[in-house]
């Protein structure tokens, strides 16, 4: 006789799925009959499609001794050795990430795993990491000098990798639950004034004219610099003006179309004239070209040495806060202030709700320079 008989499903008023295994402790082959939830589905397709992928699993694991070996099973993938279960969360967390959220991935895991290994951790298994394990790892950061922003970003990051552990049945509890937050000081990123912009845009277009592209580019369409790296000149339709920005390059993974002020259409035109439809706007080193987009932070230095420069010519005494990022801040602050709507604003800086662009544009700390410029009746 079979230790096992296949599993099926059997139709009527309610649906179950019935299968029979061999039962190790009693010698008897035993019947199991579920509905593994499918009734609650409504549509006879997708209840059908569901019971498939059930019955596939199912047979798929009867030779194995399913379901009396489950308990031998997870005790196996409780062992599993730190390094090789964090391994096993970095490919689940990246897959179909932005290339952004995966670097973050690893490098976090790069510094936890380098840590344990100096602790002598490593070989340990993944679910006699505790809690406590969790707080000790963040004190060594903390010692080291850790901001409470980049504390709080490494007790996400890790918290969400050991979930994907625990929905796998890795661990039976995950770690980093309950680790409180620490308070977290504003950014120090600000939005430009009205002269500072004046004399870095000057400097820009003289010493650096693709890092004055870039400038211009996320002020008036608030084009992010990551975003700026992947943009092609086929992206541009000059003739509309607007920018078609795919969902693969794009921070949200959505389609959007920026439109193009009317100023800066000719100097688009020039600069394009002279480029392949499939170049990058912002190659290598920064140029022009088809061969790549240019480092992730190329241009942001470049812009931080022309800022730094300004400052010891005299030109910038306060630099504290300005960023090459800091151009997008400044782009939807002058719209405000322009008296353009505030959802005109949120739909070009391609947020998703309105309380966003509040959040945002309260937390930029410039100067309004129309209430400081205002005449006074009182004094």
């Amino acid at each position: 006789m079979k230790d096992y008989l296949p599993a099926r499903l059997v139709k009527g008023v309610s649906w179950y799925i019935v299968f029979y295994a061999w039962d190790p402790a009693t010698g008897q082959r035993e019947r199991f009959r579920q509905s593994f939830d499918l009734n609650r589905i409504k549509s006879p397709k997708d209840r059908m499609a569901k019971a498939r992928l059930i019955i596939a699993d199912i047979n798929k694991k009867l030779p194995s001794g399913y379901p009396f070996n489950e308990g031998a099973e997870q005790q196996k993938m409780l062992q599993t050795p730190i390094l090789n279960a964090m391994d096993k969360a970095v490919q689940i967390k990246c897959h179909g990430a932005r290339r952004s959220t995966s670097h973050s991935y690893h490098s976090i895991t790069d510094i936890f795993v380098r840590y344990l290994k100096d602790q002598g951790m490593d070989q340990m298994p993944v679910n006699a990491f505790t809690k406590s394990d969790s707080i000790i790892f963040l004190d060594e950061m903390d010692k080291k000098g850790i901001s409470a922003r980049t504390h709080n970003n490494y007790t996400r990051t890790l918290k969400g990798m050991f979930n994907a552990l625990l929905d796998r049945q890795f661990i039976a509890v995950n770690p980093w639950m309950g680790i409180k937050r620490e308070q977290e000081s504003d950014k120090k990123r600000r939005s430009i004034t009205r002269h500072e912009a004046q004399v870095i845009i000057r400097a820009a277009k003289e010493e650096d004219p693709q890092l004055y592209l870039g400038i211009i580019l996320q002020y008036h369409c608030f084009i992010r610099p990551n975003e700026l790296r992947h943009i092609l000149v086929r992206h541009f339709d000059l003739q509309v003006g607007v920018i078609r920005i795919p969902g693969s390059i794009s921070k949200n993974k959505r389609d959007a179309i920026i439109t193009i002020p009317h100023q800066l259409v000719p100097i688009m035109e020039d600069r394009l004239k002279k480029m392949g439809r499939h170049w990058y706007l912002f190659g290598k080193k920064g140029n022009p070209g088809p061969d790549g987009p240019v480092g992730a932070n190329t241009m942001g230095q470049r812009h931080k040495m022309l800022i730094r420069s300004l400052r010891d010519r005299g030109s910038l005494p306060d630099i504290e806060g300005i960023s090459y990022y800091s151009w997008k801040d400044t782009g939807a602050t002058a719209l405000i202030q322009a008296g353009i709507p505030i959802d005109e604003v949120m739909k070009q800086l391609r947020h998703t709700d309105l309380a966003t662009t509040q959040v945002y544009i309260q937390n930029l700390h410039r100067v309004n320079e129309k209430i400081r410029d205002l005449d006074s009746l009182l004094l």
